[in-house]
C-alpha cells in the first residue's frame, strides 16, 4: 500500500508539474524563431486567399504583395528553404484543411523537385517550434517516429527535441536572421545581394529530364497535393521559375501528366539569361523575383 500511495503521490506532481514543463520549453523555442509563420497559421488561413508553397526559390523568386497587387487576391508565402516535396504535401494540408483559402501557387524547383537531393528535405525542424498547434502535432508525428498518443497527453515527451534550443535561447537568444529565414509581412524574403560562388560567365546547360533518377515518394507527393487541393475545391497554379542559363527539357510535360482537375501549369524557365537578377545559378534576386513574378502574377490573373 505504501508503494502504491507513492506512486499515485509522485504520477499527482508529474502531472501537475509535467505540462508548465513542457510549455516552458515550447515557449522558449518559439521566442527562438526568426521565421513565426506557423505560429500564426489559424490568422493566416483566415484571411489569405492564395498561399505560395515551396523552396527557397519560390521563397526568395516570388513577392507576393505584387501577386497580390495584380490579382485582388490576399496573397501569403508558405515557402520553405531547403524544403521537399513531402514538407509541402505537409504544408498543404495544414493551410487548406479549411474553406477559407481558394488558390494555391505550388512552385516546382527545375532540377531537384522530384529527385534524391540532399540539400530538399523534410522540414521537420520548421514544425518542432509550433507543435502546440494539435494539427501541427499531428503532421509531424505522421512524418517522424514521435508517438502522436503519447504526444497527446506528455508535453515533456512532445518537446523533449525542443529543448537543446530553449537553451540556446536562454544562452544565446533568437536565431540568426538570414535569407533563409527573415520573412517580411507577406511571408516573403528578400535577397538584395549575390553569392561569391555564382559565376555569370557559366555556359547554357540543358538538362533532359528523362536521364534524372526519379524518386517515386516525390511523384506521390505532387499527386497527393493535387488529389487534395481537388477533393478541397482549390485552383492549383503549378509555377516553374527561372535558373541562370539553365533549362530541363520534358519537366513541364511530366508535370502536366499528373494534373488532375484543371490547373495552370506556368513555366517561366526560359527566362535564364539575365544574370543581374539572380542571387546564383538557381535562386532569383529581388530585382529578378519582382519581374518574374509580374509575370506570373499576369498569369494568375487570367488564370482564376
Amino acid at each position: 500500500m505504501k508503494l502504491a500511495a507513492k506512486l499515485f503521490v509522485f504520477l499527482v506532481i508529474l502531472f501537475f508539474f509535467e505540462k508548465p514543463f513542457g510549455y516552458f520549453i515550447s515557449d522558449l523555442n518559439q521566442q527562438r524563431q526568426v521565421d513565426q509563420r506557423l505560429g500564426s497559421m489559424v490568422d493566416l488561413v483566415n484571411n489569405t486567399d492564395l498561399f505560395i508553397v515551396g523552396s527557397s526559390r519560390a521563397a526568395n523568386g516570388i513577392v507576393p504583395s505584387i501577386i497580390q497587387s495584380k490579382t485582388r487576391l490576399n496573397t501569403y508565402g508558405m515557402a520553405y528553404s531547403g524544403s521537399n516535396l513531402d514538407f509541402h504535401k505537409s504544408i498543404v494540408s495544414l493551410l487548406f484543411s479549411t474553406e477559407r483559402p481558394h488558390y494555391l501557387l505550388l512552385n516546382i524547383d527545375a532540377v531537384e523537385a522530384f529527385i534524391d537531393y540532399e540539400q530538399m528535405i523534410y522540414r521537420k525542424d520548421k514544425l518542432l517550434p509550433f507543435l502546440f498547434n494539435k494539427e501541427i502535432l499531428k503532421e509531424f508525428c505522421a512524418n517522424s517516429e514521435k508517438n502522436y498518443w503519447l504526444a497527446s497527453i506528455s508535453w515533456s515527451y512532445r518537446e523533449n527535441q525542443n529543448m537543446f534550443n530553449a537553451l540556446s535561447y536562454l544562452t544565446d537568444g533568437k536565431e540568426t536572421a538570414d535569407i533563409t529565414n527573415a520573412v517580411n509581412d507577406r511571408g516573403y524574403i528578400p535577397i538584395h545581394s549575390k553569392s561569391e560562388s555564382f559565376n555569370s560567365k557559366d555556359s547554357a546547360q540543358v538538362i533532359h529530364f528523362s536521364d534524372l533518377e526519379i524518386n517515386p515518394s516525390r511523384v506521390k507527393s505532387f499527386q497527393d497535393i493535387l488529389n487534395f487541393c481537388k477533393a478541397k475545391d482549390v485552383k492549383v497554379f503549378v509555377s516553374i521559375l527561372p535558373s541562370f542559363n539553365q533549362k530541363v527539357e520534358g519537366l513541364n510535360t511530366f508535370v502536366k501528366s499528373h494534373f488532375v482537375n484543371n490547373e495552370v501549369l506556368i513555366d517561366l524557365s526560359s527566362n535564364s539569361d539575365r544574370s543581374e537578377y539572380f542571387y546564383d545559378r538557381g535562386h532569383l534576386n529581388y530585382t529578378g523575383a519582382q519581374i518574374i513574378t509580374n509575370q506570373l502574377a499576369e498569369r494568375i490573373k487570367h488564370g482564376i
